[in-house]
């Protein structure tokens, strides 16, 4: 329920953000404006440790890169792409590639622990 009033929120605070099809450029920008391709396989390994069936889609670049933004982004900026991804993946009929990017959200959201930083 709070990732869907995150969304509503940010679609009515910044509509253009809002914008399907813009997350996974996002989540390109911030992978490159942070220098997190260095923690890649230590994001990889969160990812599966949080959702073990996240292990079979981490050859998904899409799914794979957000494991990247999830692990190194300051944790509001992760939440925030993977509603946005979830929902560009839904909107694409790729249900099944949203609903692991849920499951990655839902754990997120569950934990209080910031992001490790490098």
């Amino acid at each position: 329920m709070r990732t869907i009033r995150l969304l509503i929120c940010a679609s009515v605070l910044f509509p253009s953000v809002a914008c399907a099809g813009l997350a996974q450029e996002d989540i390109s920008r911030v992978i490159s404006g942070l220098d997190l391709e260095r923690t890649r396989s230590e994001a990889h390994a969160r990812c599966v440790h949080d959702v073990p069936a996240a292990i079979e889609w981490l050859r998904d670049p899409v799914i794979e890169q957000y494991c990247v933004v999830r692990h190194g982004a300051p944790r509001k900026v992760g939440l925030f792409l993977g509603v946005r991804l979830s929902l560009e993946l839904e909107q694409a009929g790729k249900a099944v590639q949203s609903s692991v990017i849920d499951a990655l959200v839902d754990a997120q959201e569950a934990t209080d622990e910031a992001p490790a930083r490098p």
